[in-house]
């Protein structure tokens, strides 16, 4: 496999879409803001596949369906995060709708979506607080800290990998505090509380995920 990977990139939160950006530069990336712009890409939906085909009624439909089944995304990885609003495909009706929250932890079904559709590296990149979110928690729960085979996908779950970067141009920041509690320590702590924030670390993800393929072999 070359250095450089086609990786898909979902997360609701801009500033988490341009950490990615930044870390995985050299990398053939596609990244995406929500749930329905990724299922698209890696399963689009039957309606969608057979519009393709309006002027072409010589095609045989099991051959529609046969090619639809077998659509690959093309993509070597997929990095999703876990709570994401759950997209309009899902919200299709009341009855639907009702079960609706702002959040929901649609990138595990991204993932499996990810797996089924023959991506062979899925990571779930999550920042959910485990002490707040039940979903954050279930999550660091999973005995996977190793990775899991699904299939012919190796699959990561990563749970709060995070990293401070400047707000101002998400370039590596390391932090300037010494550890000793003065009034230069406040002073370093009020510029990184007011200049710098924490965001998921793709790469390490990237890096871990494919390590652990490489160990499972």
């Amino acid at each position: 496999m070359s250095n450089s990977l086609k990786i898909l990139v979902i997360d609701d939160t801009e500033i988490q879409r341009e950490a990615a950006k930044v870390q995985l530069k050299d990398h053939d990336l596609t990244i995406v803001g929500d749930y329905d712009a990724a299922a698209d890409l890696l399963h689009p939906k039957w309606d969608d596949w057979s519009c393709r085909y309006r002027h072409e009624d010589n095609i045989p439909y099991e051959q529609k369906k046969t090619e639809w089944e077998a659509h690959n995304p093309g993509f070597d990885v997929v990095l999703t995060d876990l709570m994401m609003p759950p997209g309009h495909d899902n919200l299709g009706s009341d009855t639907h709708a009702k079960f609706a929250v702002d959040q929901m932890p649609v990138g595990m079904f991204l993932a499996m979506m990810a797996a089924c559709k023959g991506v062979k590296f899925v990571g779930i990149v999550s920042d959910t607080n485990h002490h707040v979110h039940p979903a954050g928690a279930a999550l660091a729960r999973l005995p996977a800290s190793d990775g899991i085979q699904v299939g012919d996908a190796r699959m990561y779950f990563a749970h709060c990998y995070t990293e401070q970067v400047l707000k101002e141009d998400l370039s590596p920041f390391k932090s300037r505090c010494e550890g000793v509690v003065n009034d230069e320590w406040q002073r370093n702590y009020q510029w990184e509380k007011e200049n710098a924030i924490y965001v998921k670390s793709w790469k390490k993800v990237l890096d871990l995920l494919l390590a652990s393929a490489d160990s499972a072999k």
